[in-house]
């Protein structure tokens, strides 16, 4: 008999941590290896993407507000309600928000609970989390481990092991490029995912700005600069407007919930640019599946993967001169751009063979 697992997603839209949950249950469902349910506070793309795929979801009717102790009790109510009905061998939780709203509603029931942490790293909802007993925690990087160290936690750390992304290879399934009428020879410059401050998406557009004045005009025409993602509340949203306002018109943003990868085919580079810390950065690693060169973050779990003049390049991306930095890096490599190809080629083939080799979901055994 197949075992059941629930997965306790919070977020509706889909970031990193939903991307991940999705893939994973996908390969449960297509490998009748285990019995997912994924377990949503909230509606969005991702619980329709779940859909999708084949994967049974819940939408919970309750809200969940952490301040508000009425509603963490309905939700919790709600929560246990739907875990008994399921009956599942494990509760998979998705992040530190995972943890502290939903860890109550399965006392009592002899399930084990797993916890995968993907960030964010050391914020308060991590010290809550951190503080009640888990059968397992995963990491998906050496140094997220090594950051979770410095929490007290009740968990032995016997019980903690270091889990690598399970990314699955995903074809293109359309050429954006046509798509956006852009010309094949160019040089195709871009960042995707979640659109918020932290994930430096204005570094990116200083970046360009300064570009602007330290090529000729000729070398800039030669590139084009892509912005995909969505903001998902009211003040990444008013950052995303920001930064448009200052992009000066030479930036294409592209809202884009689903097939981001399609996106990373059209890229010649794509940008990574953190202002914090990242677990792993899942970003980095999918593009480097399409075998698209990466500019990415020299600290936290991108670091792990994303090695200087190896997997692709960094840059300081935390500091005032984070723009700066970057479009340095990028002079360089669009001034050589013809006369670098083998070695820009050789760079992006090595990207790919660690994540498809090291980071395959196959590996997972899901």
């Amino acid at each position: 008999m197949i075992k059941k697992i629930v997965y306790i997603c919070p977020n509706g839209y889909i970031g990193g941590a939903e991307r991940f949950v999705i893939d994973v249950c996908t390969s449960h469902v297509s490998n009748n290896t285990w019995d997912p349910t994924i377990i949503f506070y909230e509606k969005g793309a991702a619980v329709e993407q779940a859909k999708a795929r084949g994967v049974k979801t819940i939408v919970l009717s309750n809200k969940f507000r952490l301040k508000n102790i009425l509603s963490v009790i309905k939700v919790n109510l709600e929560l246990r309600k739907n875990i008994k009905l399921i009956s599942p061998s494990i509760i998979h939780y998705t992040m530190p928000y995972s943890v502290v709203s939903a860890y109550f509603s399965s006392i009592g029931l002899g399930i084990k609970r797993v916890w995968f942490q993907h960030g964010p790293l050391c914020l308060p909802l991590d010290k809550m989390a951190a503080l009640l007993p888990m059968s397992r925690i995963f990491f998906n990087t050496p140094y997220f481990m090594s950051v979770h160290e410095k929490l007290k936690t009740v968990t032995p750390k016997k019980k903690w092991r270091i889990l690598n992304y399970g990314i699955p290879f995903i074809k293109k399934t359309s050429d954006k490029k046509i798509e956006l009428d852009i010309a094949q020879e160019k040089i195709v410059i871009g960042m995707a995912g979640r659109i918020t401050s932290w994930k430096g998406f204005h570094t990116f557009v200083d970046a360009i700005n300064l570009l602007k004045n330290n090529i000729s005009d000729e070398e800039f025409r030669k590139c084009e600069f892509l912005v995909i993602g969505d903001a998902n509340n009211k003040a990444d949203q008013q950052y995303l407007k920001k930064i448009k306002s200052t992009s000066g018109g030479v930036i294409k943003f592209i809202p884009a919930k689903e097939n981001i990868r399609d996106y990373f085919y059209a890229m010649d580079i794509v940008i990574h640019a953190s202002t914090i810390p990242e677990p792993f950065g899942l970003v980095v690693a999918e593009a480097m599946l399409t075998k698209a060169l990466i500019i990415g973050s020299n600290f936290g779990g991108v670091a792990d993967i994303l090695k200087h003049g190896e997997t692709g390049y960094s840059f300081s991306s935390a500091g005032h001169d984070a723009a700066s930095n970057l479009s340095g890096l990028l002079k360089n490599i669009i001034q050589n751009w013809e006369s670098n190809q083998s070695e820009y080629k050789k760079i992006s083939q090595a990207g790919y063979d660690l994540i498809s080799t090291e980071y395959n979901i196959e590996k997972l055994n899901l």
